[in-house]
């Protein structure tokens, strides 16, 4: 029997020219032992952006054949038993998502510093004792996930400039001994876990990271008792504030020009922290078209001339194989939605009247100003004459935007979301 009729799953991705593949399970595990391995004709799938092998106690090694998936952004290789990865990953210039947590890992390669690409690296659960040098050249690295190791000491050029987007650092269940007080040059980081792990001093310099907003220091024995108390009871701002107080009187004790040069540095690195927060906020506004269609049979939404006061923007998207299986996958899709109307056929104004009934009752009864659910949005359509919503093909009321959906429309586990032909917006 051949590798392609011994792994369906293989031959599919094959045929169709899929761009990803999911290998996991026992199933697969019963497989990989036979086969003592993953077959040659996993590293002939050359369109591959995503591969994941998971959950396979059987899978200890990844061939060198491996550098033949030039085109891969995602590689999960979690919960398996490697004692190893080729160095040759090194090659994979595209590679944004390297997961290799769960494994019996003694080392990395250290072809993982060639990755240029690589945003998020997890080798947490493993048996690594250190990281390999070089991590720097990794200039995109946002997420890095290293907790659950024998992990002694953080390379020295972890905390570097050149690292100016990684965002979180997880180190947490490890040995490590010391916190460079470089710390403060990583200029994007938010999330630092660095707890259960065998630091006595954390460095005053950690306060100016100008992003900071979340540490995690407990299970560490600190020789600052009063610090160490901190750390296992209070919030991130106090233990800054308490770390910038430490550190403001260590420069008075030392003084001197380079002390007040650096201090200027790091004010600067701050105000462009600042910068660079406004444009991701920004950047969030931002709408990307992926597609768009030229087929004559195109959804289309027609917008009525005298809705552009009240509604000035309408983004739509026609979502397809969307699995709405038991679990959260529903409720995660409906938290995109505003809630279904649940209610009686009623007009505009009279729904917009008995919303603002409700809201009082509510403000009455909870003794508060503030209303949750549909009803904080009432005050979004305060002194308009016409009311936005959208109309099916056949004239039915969809939406009532930004209030609420119809129940025509509502979506319930087990049934597929209707789509209509054409959608009219009219006031």
């Amino acid at each position: 029997m051949s590798d392609m009729e011994k792994w369906p799953e293989i031959e599919k991705a094959a045929k169709e020219k899929r761009r990803e593949l999911v290998l996991q399970g026992s199933g697969v595990d019963k497989r990989i032992s036979s086969c003592g391995g993953l077959p040659s004709s996993v590293y002939s799938l050359q369109l591959l952006n995503y591969l994941e092998v998971s959950q396979c106690p059987s899978l200890t090694e990844i061939r060198g054949e491996i550098q033949y998936l030039t085109n891969l952004q995602s590689l999960v290789l979690c919960r398996n038993k490697l004692t190893s990865v080729p160095d040759v990953i090194g090659i994979l210039k595209s590679l944004k998502v390297l997961d290799l947590s769960v494994n019996n890992l003694k080392g990395l390669p250290k072809g993982i510093i060639q990755l240029k690409e690589l945003n998020t690296l997890n080798v947490s659960c493993n048996f690594l004792e250190a990281l390999p040098d070089g991590l720097s050249q990794c200039t995109k690295l946002s997420t890095i996930n290293v907790s659950k190791n024998q992990i002694t000491a953080f390379p020295p050029d972890l905390f570097s400039e050149r690292l100016d987007l990684l965002s979180t650092l997880v180190a947490s269940d490890n040995s490590i001994q010391e916190l460079s007080g470089e710390i403060y040059k990583l200029s994007a980081l938010k999330v630092l876990d660095v707890s259960n792990n065998k630091l006595s001093e954390i460095p005053s310099d950690l306060s100016d990271c100008p992003k900071l907003k979340e540490i995690n220091f407990k299970g560490n024995k600190l020789s600052d008792k009063r610090l160490e108390k901190m750390v296992n009871g209070c919030q991130t701002k106090s233990i800054l504030e308490y770390l910038r107080g430490k550190g403001r009187g260590r420069q008075g004790e030392e003084g001197g020009d380079a002390d007040k040069k650096k201090k200027q540095q790091r004010k600067k690195k701050g105000k462009v922290a600042e910068e660079q927060d406004e444009v991701e906020e920004l950047n969030k506004m931002v709408v990307r078209v992926l597609r768009i269609s030229e087929a004559p049979t195109a959804l289309t939404v027609k917008v009525s001339a005298e809705v552009k006061d009240v509604r000035p923007y309408l983004v739509c998207c026609l979502v397809r194989g969307m699995n709405l299986k038991a679990g959260n996958s529903l409720k995660r899709f409906l938290m995109a939605q505003i809630v279904p109307l649940g209610r009686k056929e009623l007009t505009a104004v009279e729904l917009i009247r008995q919303l603002h009934l409700e809201a009082d009752e509510l403000r009455k009864q909870k003794k508060r100003q503030n209303v949750t659910g549909l009803h904080k949005y009432l005050q979004l359509l305060e002194g308009k004459s016409l009311y936005p919503c959208l109309v099916d093909a056949e004239g039915d009321v969809i939406s009532f935007p930004p209030i609420t959906n119809s129940e025509k429309t509502k979506v319930c586990a087990g049934i597929p979301i209707h789509c209509r032909r054409h959608v009219q917006i009219v006031c």
